[in-house]
């Protein structure tokens, strides 16, 4: 058998080619196209100009496979029902101590090789492993080649960053809230074909869902993304692939690196999914809540349920060991070195290892407070109910900060962070660094603290209203609650030097370079603490892309607001109704007719640059 993408010869029973992936014709098809036009050359049109925004006019004769075009989506086409060959038994196995659970696929994911071309053609999504079976409507929801929008090619690479910190700006009938915080990846939501598309890094996924999909978590530098529609769990990456995971599932968590996926689904099993083959394997049954995963995904921390009791183990070296009954877990290094839990009956947080050497790191942990830890898990900071506290290598903790604080970290803030959650009291943060020292923290106080190398404590500033700096962690704004701006250089312990006053927003962009805008709506640029440059005047809103560029709003006579772009001394118009601005380090999307009734608008976007492209019509959150 020949297949129908790349040539290649297959053995007749094969169910995808060897090279490239493509999903074959078997005798049995599973609601697929005739096969006939899938003979033609996929990619068959000439190869795309460098800064191509107009559609593809040809139609694509693949099922699944089809150059993008101008007019709305047509109904879905399945893009590649997926063909189960039969369910390996899921066998049950004691937790403790077994031996390497057999996976429950028979083969790892073979994954379509990605030929180097300037601009992603619309693809079928490549078969994902799943232990079940499919059902009579597996092919009612899956992934689908996008038909429907427009591609930009050539589109400026984004340097691979690990912040993730971005701003929403309501506009007009939005409710006014603002977040710095943000991802790479977007998911937008098409009503009228229920379907969502995905944007990243300037460009909109070559694949779609059938229904609405959300985010629900990523690695640290965002390369892979994990996505739920309609209770499957999907992951995409940032060469536009999207991959179906597995089917049901409950909740989900990846590794900071990205390696491993571990999920629960709705009989309450734990499996693992290697994100670089693809392999499922199953770790165990009766569990009670999200898993925690060391850095490099190979140890797991899970509960289950014995008899009434919550039973903790570690999953490390394909063995699983008991560690602790009603407990929670928090983090765990790699091959459990170091492993964190919270026992709700003592308000006490402990650090152990796989042999059992316990040791009691605190108790009182703040409601709301963080739990902040190095990069290998071997070092951590965390606050009590009578100071901030340092321990590593899991010894003895010290104070280094007197007062009883929540406590987050500046890179956190930043987003040079990768974030986990456990039950009731805090949060864990993983930073991108060997040591925490040299470390900058806000608290509840509204200070701003300088913890050393020595992890000696500074306060640097205090009564901060609002507070920004650059990706590089080196100039730090902040304004009081009078509404004073003030400027610092991080590290230098200088004391900080005023730049204006009444002051109501501002957004720090590269270097020392920040934009303000003050009580009477007027917009100024200026670097360090140096003198304010007007922009203009009757501004809303504004936000600073991580190429410096200022995007701002402004009322207009009519009640509607003008959407201004600012690179250097050139200032230009983008739209003369616009609802929403968007930015994070990967995009920059701004959106236009927004439709009250339906909640729905058009969507604009840009990679790195100052060119907006139409991307996606009457789509919402």
């Amino acid at each position: 058998m020949f297949c129908p993408n790349c040539g290649t010869k297959n053995d007749d029973d094969a169910l995808f080619c060897a090279n490239c992936g493509t999903k074959l014709e078997v005798p049995t098809p599973v609601a697929e196209p005739a096969p006939a036009p899938v003979e033609t050359a996929p990619v068959a049109e000439p190869a795309p100009a460098p800064v191509e925004a107009a559609p593809v006019a040809e139609p694509a004769p693949a099922p699944v496979e089809a150059a993008p075009v101008a007019e709305p989506a047509p109904a879905p086409v399945e893009a590649a029902p997926v063909a189960e060959p039969a369910p390996v038994p899921v066998v049950e196995e004691a937790p403790v101590t077994e031996p390497a659970p057999a996976p429950v696929e028979a083969a790892p994911v073979v994954e379509p090789a990605p030929a180097p071309q300037p601009a992603p053609v619309p693809q079928p999504v490549p078969e994902a492993k799943k232990t079940k079976a499919a059902s009579a409507s597996e092919n009612s929801d899956k992934p689908k080649s996008k038909k429907k929008i427009f591609i930009l090619i050539g589109a400026a690479a984004l340097a691979l960053i690990i912040l993730v910190v971005g701003a929403i700006i309501a506009i007009g009938k939005l409710s006014g809230s603002s977040s710095k915080f943000t991802d790479y990846y977007d998911a937008w939501y098409d009503d009228n074909n229920d379907q969502t598309y995905i944007t990243y890094k300037g460009k909109v996924f070559p694949n779609y869902f059938n229904g609405r999909a959300s985010l629900v978590d990523a690695g640290a530098d965002y390369s892979i993304a994990l996505f739920m529609c309609d209770d499957d769990l999907y992951m995409a990456d940032s060469k536009e692939n999207l991959k179906l995971v597995y089917e049901d599932v409950k909740y989900s968590t990846i590794s900071y690196s990205g390696n491993m996926v571990a999920f629960v689904d709705k009989d309450n099993d734990l499996y693992s999914y290697d994100t670089k083959n693809g392999r499922v394997s199953h770790i165990s049954g009766d569990i009670i809540q999200t898993p925690v995963i060391s850095p490099n995904g190979k140890t797991i921390l899970y509960v289950t349920e014995d008899d009434g009791d919550n039973i903790l183990y570690a999953y490390v070296g394909r063995k699983s060991f008991k560690l602790s009954r009603d407990v929670t877990p928090i983090a765990c290094s790699d091959n459990a070195k170091y492993i964190y839990y919270y026992d709700p009956s003592k308000d006490a947080v402990y650090v152990s290892d796989k042999n059992y050497n316990t040791n009691k790191l605190g108790t009182g942990i703040i409601w709301g407070s963080n739990l902040v830890f190095n990069n290998d898990i071997s070092k951590v900071i965390f606050s009590t109910n009578d100071g901030l506290y340092y321990s590593e290598n899991g010894g003895d903790k010290v104070k280094v900060y007197e007062k009883s604080v929540s406590v987050t970290p500046l890179a956190c803030y930043k987003g040079a962070a990768y974030k986990y959650d456990y039950y009731g009291q805090a949060s864990a943060f993983i930073t991108p660094f060997k040591t925490l020292g040299s470390m900058y923290f806000t608290t509840s106080d509204a200070d701003l603290i300088y913890v050393d190398a020595k992890h000696e404590t500074t306060k640097i500033a205090g009564n901060m209203y609002d507070y920004d700096c650059d990706k590089d962690l080196k100039n730090f704004f902040y304004t009081n609650s009078d509404g004073t701006l003030y400027y610092t250089k991080l590290g230098s312990r200088l004391d900080a030097v005023k730049v204006a006053d009444d002051v109501i927003s501002f957004y720090v962009g590269k270097g020392n370079s920040v934009y303000y805008l003050n009580e009477d709506q007027s917009l100024y640029a200026t670097k360090g603490a140096g003198k304010g440059k007007k922009i203009a005047d009757d501004v809303e809103t504004i936000v600073v892309t991580f190429d410096n560029i200022c995007l701002y709003t402004a009322n207009t006579r009519n009640n509607e607001s003008e959407l201004y772009q600012v690179a250097g001394t050139q200032k230009k118009i983008l739209s003369d109704e616009c609802y929403m601005v968007y930015t994070n380090p990967a995009s920059t999307i701004y959106t236009t007719n927004y439709d009250p009734a339906e909640g729905s608008f058009d969507l604009y976007i840009t990679g790195k640059g100052t060119t907006f492209w139409n991307a996606l019509t009457e789509v919402t959150f």
